[in-house]
């Protein structure tokens, strides 16, 4: 390649995409739990029950909490490197696949297409995994 930004290495550990679908697996288990707590207390369960799944709430944010604020740091981290693994944001910097790095979508270029990059990301984190990769 002739000096093409995406010359500069990919960075190590997971991407900034990684992080918040980890964050976002995290609020889904928060919302669950909130939605049983609300059921239990409709139904009017005894107290023990209804405190013990009110005792898994809160600490269902902590893991989401730091998930997005290493998404946040790992965001900064890409673009001052020259590229985003984020679908459909910084259109001004190249786009990474967000498991092995490779190349996408050039800086300035149209985003992909919705369905195209969840194909891309599903084939390269099955790459990624199969090869060790992926943590």
């Amino acid at each position: 390649m002739d000096d093409h930004p995406s010359d500069v290495g990919f960075l190590s550990g997971p991407s900034a995409y990684v992080l918040y679908a980890k964050a976002s697996r995290w609020i889904w288990a928060f919302v669950g739990t909130a939605l049983v707590l609300m059921v239990l207390a409709a139904a009017r369960v005894p107290q023990s029950l209804f405190n013990v799944f009110l005792a898994l709430l809160f600490p269902s944010l902590v893991p989401w909490v730091a998930f997005v604020l290493w998404g946040s740091a790992r965001t900064q981290s890409e673009c001052t490197a020259g590229y985003t693994t984020l679908p459909r944001k910084f259109k001004e910097l190249e786009q990474r696949d967000p498991y092995l790095g490779e190349r996408i979508r050039d800086a300035g270029e149209e985003f992909i297409a919705d369905e195209e990059f969840l194909s891309i990301c599903s084939s390269s984190k099955a790459l990624a995994t199969r090869f060790g990769e992926l943590g």
